[in-house]
């Protein structure tokens, strides 16, 4: 019989207690993903951020998740806004077509969502890990209501930003 040294033991011990963890750990990262994103309040109705946005607290949005095949809602879930308009919203399993939509805003001056249907969602996210991102967080693109008033300060605004139908304009 071979006699094994004390460090080998040791050395292989440690071996397997570390394989053990990353297998361990892999699955348990495959099993949630964490979509972050930002409510705005669209104050001038330009439908992107400008100077004049500022962020909405209480805004509650909804995940959407889509069958592939059946284009059925295979998961959903709301989450609410804090103080500085992000939501945080924890998801299991993996999903590659998801959305997330406005619901309501808290406030009155600053509640309306875009009845276009290109804005009134954030693009697509992808809830797997067969894309290439190492990270369970995704975060979506920023949600934003529209004012029911546009801001004075807008017109000035925009003429800085100068956009055309063909984009931004130096």
């Amino acid at each position: 019989m071979a006699m094994y040294s004390t460090n080998s033991i040791i050395l292989l011990a440690f071996v397997i207690c570390l394989l053990s963890h990353r297998h361990l750990t892999h699955g348990l990262v495959q099993d949630h993903f964490n979509v972050e994103g930002q409510v705005y309040c669209d104050t001038c109705r330009v439908q992107f951020i400008t100077k004049a946005t500022y962020y909405i607290k209480g805004a509650k949005v909804r995940l959407e998740c889509k069958n592939k095949e059946t284009n059925a809602i295979a998961f959903s879930a709301e989450a609410e806004t804090d103080h500085s308009g992000k939501y945080q919203i924890e998801v299991q399993g993996e999903h590659e077509d998801c959305r997330v939509i406005p619901i309501s805003s808290p406030d009155s001056e600053c509640n309306e969502i875009s009845k276009d249907p290109f804005l009134k969602k954030s693009d697509k996210i992808a809830l797997t890990h067969q894309n290439g991102i190492s990270s369970n967080t995704r975060t979506a693109n920023p949600i934003g209501f529209l004012k029911k008033v546009i801001l004075p300060q807008c017109s000035k605004i925009v003429r800085q930003i100068k956009f055309t139908a063909t984009g931004l304009v130096p």
